[in-house]
């Protein structure tokens, strides 16, 4: 366990599920205060190789910090704090749906548009279709040219082009993860699916080509930034999670899994068949 005695900055986008927690200066790491069960997770339960195969599905775990400081003058007790990655920070536009927060940039003004948490507590079963094209939807441009990442008009979401290929990859991720939830003995309350992909297209095209399509040929050049993946798929908030052997996994956690698959199968549809 180390100390760090410097000051982590609050995270922009709370990508994490919960308000309070911290950043590294350079961003690449968050800082969030540990509950007993989230802390044993990480430390024990995601190092066994039972979990294996949920592992590429989880945050990056870099250990435990404890965070000292003062509150209206005096000294306080430390904290322990998990240290994990920042699962945005590859992004440039990054788009987060974590369950029932969300946000999309728009392209014309570089500024996100946040869909808040009551859209989500409030939204219909028979309204999700809607949901998950409003998360993913497929921009419109009355100038869009063979090369999307040319064009000077531009709107919300990722050219079909685009957006397509991350949906059908999006969508082999998640029935992996089904497959490997099936087999772990994990009863999982409260935790979440978090999905970020992408929003900038030049990003998100250069990500396609290079982590789908596996172009070796795509490397950017001219001293500008490598661009990350097209997306990431991932389990996070383990606060109340505990193993059960001889119980097998959270068969709420297995339902919502199954929905999203079938969710993003009828987006797959709409986008292959939309006239752009």
């Amino acid at each position: 366990m180390s100390s760090w005695t410097s000051s982590p900055l609050p995270l922009s986008s709370q990508v994490g599920g919960h308000p309070g927690i911290l950043a590294t200066e350079d961003g690449s790491l968050i800082i969030k205060k540990a509950l007993p069960l989230e802390l044993e997770f990480y430390q024990t339960h995601a190092l066994d190789p039972a979990f294996g195969p949920l592992r590429p599905f989880l945050p990056k775990f870099y250990g435990t910090l404890k965070l000292e400081g003062e509150v209206d003058g005096l000294n306080t007790d430390p904290l322990v704090s998990i240290v994990l990655e920042n699962l945005a920070y590859p992004f440039s536009k990054p788009n987060i749906l974590d369950i029932k927060l969300g946000t999309v940039h728009d392209n014309n003004t570089s500024l996100p548009v946040v869909t808040p948490k009551t859209y989500g507590k409030s939204i219909k079963v028979a309204d999700l279709p809607d949901g998950i094209a409003r998360f993913f939807p497929v921009a419109s441009s009355p100038s869009l040219s063979s090369d999307p990442t040319k064009t000077s008009i531009r709107s919300f979401g990722l050219p079909k082009s685009i957006l397509l290929p991350i949906l059908e990859s999006l969508r082999e991720d998640i029935t992996e993860l089904l497959e490997a939830f099936q087999e772990v003995h994990l009863c999982i309350v409260g935790g979440s699916l978090l999905i970020i992909y992408e929003g900038d297209w030049e990003r998100a095209a250069e990500g396609v080509k290079r982590f789908l399509f596996d172009d070796e040929n795509s490397n950017e050049s001219g001293g500008k930034k490598r661009s990350g993946p097209p997306y990431t798929l991932s389990l996070i908030d383990f606060a109340h999670t505990r193993v059960t052997p001889g119980q097998g996994p959270s068969q709420g956690v297995l339902l919502g899994l199954s929905t999203v698959r079938k969710l993003l199968d009828g987006r797959i549809e709409q986008v292959r068949h939309a006239e752009v």
